[in-house]
Parts: structure tokens; sequence; C-alpha cells
């Protein structure tokens, strides 16, 4: 047998192989046969009597837990296997974490470490408190603008860890956005394209979110961003996902509505092409906040019977098409027509 993810052969014992049952134990535990040679031949050893009272000794003493220590034999030659469960909490070596992946030990460090930690102690990142900063800090301006525009669904799930910012492409006629994120070990590809129950890494974050009403609870992110990219007559999204990051790319056509609405305005017609844009709703969006700029989108989209997602990918095209823009926050502020 070869060595793998969870048996690690050694013809004779070192002290230093504490690491590797540092490493078991974070993992998913496994075996490690001493007196064996790489292909697992057993060779045997000579002081197996001694072996056998300081191999666990020096592991509770030094790693702080317990593991099963066997005495074998094959063809007259004695071997010891050492038996390592997976342990429930952080088991480190003189202040070292390693930890097994494949058939190979790592040390590990920096965010992978700061990763490891918070899975092992069930300590997620956003319930660590940052000193040193009180209600006072914060600033009532800073969570109106958040209020209005945090909308991305990369916001929830985002891996901060990494202190690596949603990075968002714009372009003609499309935007990416990327993202760093750890997703549950047990979900692929599959899975996280179709139907799936909620399971956010910053859960506190996603139940604020919750309960402002700008998020579901039952994993419905990529579903709603496929129905508004259909209502929008646009494209499907394209995903690239990897094990701790995620790429989304939105692709727009080029006919359409808050194009034409933007031509029209700036040419003062209410035709483009073969397009009436009279009862488009960029221009319905329009003759509501020329009445009464200070309505919310939620109120704009009540009065036009449409879905505030819809009123919302709208306004957004047409405040950076220049069409319109916001003067003020989202609670006390008015849509101004430029």
């Amino acid at each position: 047998m070869a060595e793998s993810q969870n048996i690690e052969w050694k013809e004779s014992w070192r002290d230093e192989y504490l690491k590797w049952i540092c490493g078991f134990a974070n993992a998913q535990g496994g075996k490690i046969y001493i007196g064996t040679n790489d292909d697992g031949t057993v060779i045997g050893i000579q002081d197996s009597k001694k072996l056998m009272e300081d191999i666990p000794n020096k592991v509770r003493d030094i790693l702080g837990i317990i593991v099963d220590v066997n005495l074998l034999a094959e063809d007259e030659k004695e071997y010891i296997e050492i038996c390592v469960s997976p342990n429930t909490y952080p088991v480190n070596y003189r202040g070292e974490y390693h930890y097994r992946s494949g058939s190979t030990k790592q040390l590990l460090k920096g965010q992978a470490l700061n990763q490891f930690l918070l899975k092992k102690t069930g300590i997620t990142w956003d319930s660590v408190p940052i000193q040193d900063v009180a209600v006072r800090d914060l600033r009532n301006d800073s969570f109106d603008i958040f209020r209005e525009q945090a909308v991305f669904n990369a916001i929830a799930h985002k891996f901060y860890g990494t202190l690596i910012p949603i990075q968002i492409r714009v372009y003609a006629d499309k935007i990416m956005i990327a993202n760093d994120c750890v997703f549950p070990d047990d979900w692929t590809v599959d899975d996280l394209m179709g139907s799936h129950r909620s399971r956010p890494y910053n859960p506190l974050i996603a139940n604020t979110f919750f309960r402002a009403g700008f998020i579901e609870a039952w994993g419905r992110g990529i579903e709603k961003i496929k129905d508004s990219c259909a209502q929008a007559g646009n494209p499907m999204p394209e995903y690239m996902v990897k094990k701790e990051d995620i790429m989304v790319t939105f692709k727009s056509l080029m006919t359409d509505t808050t194009q034409d609405t933007t031509q029209a305005v700036t040419q003062g017609t209410t035709q483009v092409g073969f397009q009436n844009i009279e009862n488009s709703i960029p221009m319905r969006i329009i003759k509501v906040i020329k009445d009464n700029p200070a309505l919310s989108q939620s109120q704009i989209a009540e009065m036009l019977g449409e879905k505030h997602d819809t009123i919302k990918y709208h306004m957004r095209k047409m405040r950076l098409s220049g069409v319109i823009e916001r003067e003020g926050s989202s609670q006390k502020g008015k849509w101004i027509i430029k």
C-alpha cells in the first residue's frame, strides 16, 4: 500500500515525526508505521519496547493529545503502528500548526492558518470583534451609502481574511466581478449552481442582510441573479469557480432600452430606430421622478407596478450612463434628471 492521505511509512522513529502526528490530528486522522520502507515493506525495528513507552508520552506531553500505539509483527520483524484520530480542536507542535494534505505535511501560515483556526474553533470571521472601536466611531452617512449601494451577493460570502477587495471590471459590453470566498468542503460547482440551502461563510453578515430585506435565507442568490438577467433581456451570467475564489461575468446586449433611452433624452426624441421607448421602464422612471424627485426606489417600483430589483437595475444603468444622478442620502436625498 502506497502512502496516502491517511498512511505514512517511516523506517525508524525520529522526534520530528511528532509534526506528522500533529498534521494527521488537524486533518482527517491517519496512521504512521515505524519500521517500514517507502513502499510499506516491513524491515523491523530494534528498540520497540522503548518506543512503545516513549512515543505515547511524547505525543501527550508535546502535542497534548492521546494516540494509540500498537506493536505489530510480520515475518518475525516487529514494527509499530501509531493511530491518530482527527482532533476537534487545533493541535500545535511547539507553536506550529501542521496539516496533512494528500500525502504531504504542510506548515500552516498566514491566511491559511487563520482560516484553519476559525474553522476548527467554530468561530466565524464576522464574529470576531475589532478592538478599540465603539458605536460612536461609526458614521451614519456610511450606513446610508451602504444601504443604497451594497447589494452585491459577494459581500455576504467574501473571505475577508485575504485582505483582497472585491474586484470589479467594467467594460462597454460586460461587467466582471471576482471575489475571494470559501466554499463548504462537500460542495461542487453543480451544487453551487443548482438549488442548495444557504451556508454562508459569514453568517452574521448574511443575517444582517436578511433582516434588512436584501437577501433571502435559502440560498437563492444565484437564482435571483439569473432572474434579474432574464428580466433585463441579457444573457445568463457566466461563472468561473475555483476552490477559494469565484468570478462572474455579466454580458449586456448592446440594444438594451437604457441605451436607447439615453439617446432619446439626448436627442429629444421618443423613437430610436424601430423601438418605441415612450413606454420603456427607463422613460417611465424619468416621468415619475420628474414629478416627485424625492421618491425612493421602492416607492418608484410600487408606482410603476414593477419589481424592486428591476427598477434598481435600470436606475443603476441610468446613473452610469449619465441620465440621472442621486443627490444626498437614500433617505433624505432626491433624484436629478441630467
